[in-house]
């Protein structure tokens, strides 16, 4: 069958990783938001010892997951549904409720919520971050003036966002959801970030049922190899968002990884302590070395190497994998580092010194 192509989506665009050149394992990867930190890889390894190599053969049995993670994260087991990453939520949530209907999404932000919104939506417009190279901002009241006049279905705000590291506080997320509900406009939330950044909204699922909020394990679980998410919203769209999943949510070797993780005594709590101790480590660094730090609650920072940016990147690229935002004009000029541990941000902190490490 020939592929017509008079109905490609004009503008889309998706990473092919068939020409993506293989991160070289000897060095130190900060490049893709992942968090690849040494005492949770040591979990997982426990965790792969103990694997029955049968229960690979078998289809998930998912029931007990669900008890888990409702448990884990003190909500009603019937308005949590697993996905396949947060990608997988995200693009139900679109199949559901934005399907030839309007949406509106911030810029810059996860690149998804466009290529999800060409694809779905009949008309999708951005409302823009303001001050990306100095302060990162977005007024609240201009998102619900927006929301007045667009009139879209759904509205997307990842909570913090990526890349600006930008989030709102639940007095304004609250606002905004009062707003939207008059609006008849669905608002997603995403959390990826959350619990190593400790803003969420879900205690307000239960006053709005306008309310959808999408969560990852990739990021503080540091689990991105895996691809695990969830949706968490009322009865209702959970059964809605249940009619669009594949037959089973996620495949039996995430299910058993992630029952595994939530069955351990993993000191979770010290854990996102610990890397937030090693974050303010280096950007307290960076800052005596005079250069500007954009932070996030996220697991990520901005660097602004100023005039010695191109001698220092340099001079990085060699032994590290790490982000450079041309790709967001606004941002442009800046180099954003995923977090890692303290020895490696030290090893860092050399290789700007011009040390050998």
């Amino acid at each position: 069958m020939k592929f017509n192509h008079s109905r490609s989506i004009k503008g889309l665009s998706r990473p092919n990783w068939l020409n993506n050149n293989s991160r070289n394992i000897k060095k130190i990867w900060i490049d893709k938001n992942e968090l690849i930190y040494p005492p949770f890889l040591n979990l997982f390894k426990k965790i792969l010892k103990k694997i029955n190599i049968q229960e690979l053969s078998v289809y998930p049995e998912l029931a007990n997951i669900y008890k888990l993670l409702s448990k884990k994260i003190n909500f009603p087991l019937k308005q949590i549904m697993l996905t396949n990453g947060s990608d997988d939520a995200i693009r139900i949530v679109f199949q559901t409720l934005a399907n030839k209907e309007k949406v509106l999404i911030t810029n810059p932000t996860f690149a998804m919520y466009e290529v999800y919104s060409k694809i779905y939506s009949k008309n999708f417009k951005k409302i823009n971050y303001k001050n990306l190279k100095g302060n990162p901002n977005l007024n609240i009241n201009e998102i619900i003036n927006t929301i007045d006049s667009f009139k879209p279905k759904l509205f997307c705000l990842p909570n913090p966002n990526s890349p600006t590291g930008t989030y709102f506080k639940f007095k304004e997320i609250k606002k905004l959801l009062q707003n939207s509900k008059k609006n008849n406009c669905y608002v997603l939330i995403d959390e990826a970030y959350y619990p190593l950044s400790p803003i969420t909204m879900k205690t307000l699922i239960k006053q709005f049922n306008n309310l959808i909020i999408v969560r990852s394990f990739s990021k503080s679980y540091g689990l991105a190899g895996i691809r695990l998410g969830y949706i968490l919203s009322n009865n209702v769209l959970i059964n809605e968002f249940q009619m669009r999943k594949n037959m089973y949510e996620i495949g039996n070797f995430s299910s058993i990884i992630l029952r595994e993780i939530l069955q351990s005594k993993f000191d979770f709590k010290n854990h996102i302590i610990r890397i937030r101790k090693d974050k303010k480590f280096l950007i307290d660094n960076i800052k005596k070395r005079g250069f500007k730090v954009l932070n996030s609650p996220a697991n990520f920072i901005h660097i602004d190497f100023g005039k010695n940016k191109n001698e220092i990147i340099k001079n990085l690229k060699k032994k590290i994998h790490f982000r450079e935002l041309e790709s967001h004009i606004s941002l442009n000029g800046l180099s954003r580092f995923s977090l890692t541990t303290r020895s490696n941000y030290k090893k860092i902190l050399k290789i700007i010194d011009n040390e050998k490490i």
